[in-house]
């Protein structure tokens, strides 16, 4: 037979289709062997890794709840709308009183209310106090002081924010008329011991600052203070031999710093006969 005659008949030769189906069970078996673990491992990687944020997002949303339930939050303007519910605050408020200072302390506000502050006139307008008769001067004194005991001074109230209440509302008048008088006696003090003003000089009239407050946290609770005022001054005017004078006088240094003359004194008794 020819070369060519072989090639021929190889190349029609067709051969039998025979399968074997251990070698396809061993095959695939194999095949589940090395892939299959693998594969379930990357679907219980990509399902862990959409189920942690979910599960963070939840235990930090129940977190904030309790949190927020056991322990509420409580801000000033909560204290402020239950304080101006009671007739007084709002009565002080519509005349000028602020909230100045709050402090919230358990679920409790603590709230100083203190009076409209009036301009002080600095040194270069202040106009010196005329003279004045003895009798008007004590008149003047004693309406003086009436109306300042009818004034707002300053009140402490008390809130219960988580029952929405105001436990307690505390004018300062008493505290303030006290402090009050303390300094004017320590003024009067302080002029007594000056060599320019006469002993037998009669006082008239003593002018010292309102004090003011401030609240202060001690030992898990809530006090009012005395705020320490810089400096601080005081005034006089006395009268000696028909002659009225002004003393300016320093109270923290304790020394009078300034007497000018205001004139000579008007006969209130001569002029009332």
């Amino acid at each position: 037979m020819e070369k060519d005659d072989l090639i021929r008949k190889l190349e029609g030769l067709s051969t039998p289709d025979i399968e074997i189906s251990a070698h396809k069970q061993r095959l695939k078996a194999l095949l589940l062997a090395k892939y299959y673990p693998e594969k379930k491992r990357m679907v219980l990687f990509s399902l862990f890794k959409k189920l942690v944020p979910l599960g963070a997002l939840a235990i930090i949303g129940l977190a904030f709840l309790v949190h927020n339930f056991a322990f509420p939050r409580y801000t000033p303007v909560q204290a402020q709308e239950i304080a101006l519910q009671n007739p007084e605050i709002q009565d002080w408020i519509s005349k000028g009183a602020t909230m100045q200072d709050i402090e919230i302390i358990d679920g409790k506000a603590y709230i100083l209310i203190q009076p409209q502050e009036k301009e002080a006139a600095t040194n270069e307008e202040e106009i010196p106090a005329p003279a004045v008769a003895k009798d008007q001067t004590i008149n003047q004194m004693t309406e003086g002081k009436t109306r300042a005991e009818e004034s707002f001074k300053g009140a402490f109230a008390e809130i219960d924010i988580k029952e929405k209440r105001i436990s307690k509302v505390e004018e300062l008048a008493s505290s303030i008329e006290r402090l009050t008088d303390s300094k004017r006696i320590k003024t009067e003090e302080i002029a007594r011991r000056n060599p320019e003003i006469p002993k037998e000089a009669e006082i008239l009239d003593v002018q010292v600052s309102t004090p003011k407050f401030r609240l202060v946290k001690k030992d898990g609770s809530v006090q009012v203070s005395i705020e320490s005022e810089e400096n601080e001054k005081a005034s006089i005017i006395y009268e000696f031999d028909k002659k009225q004078w002004e003393g300016k006088i320093n109270l923290e240094k304790g020394e009078v710093e300034e007497i000018k003359f205001l004139g000579e004194a008007e006969d209130g008794a001569t002029s009332g006969e």
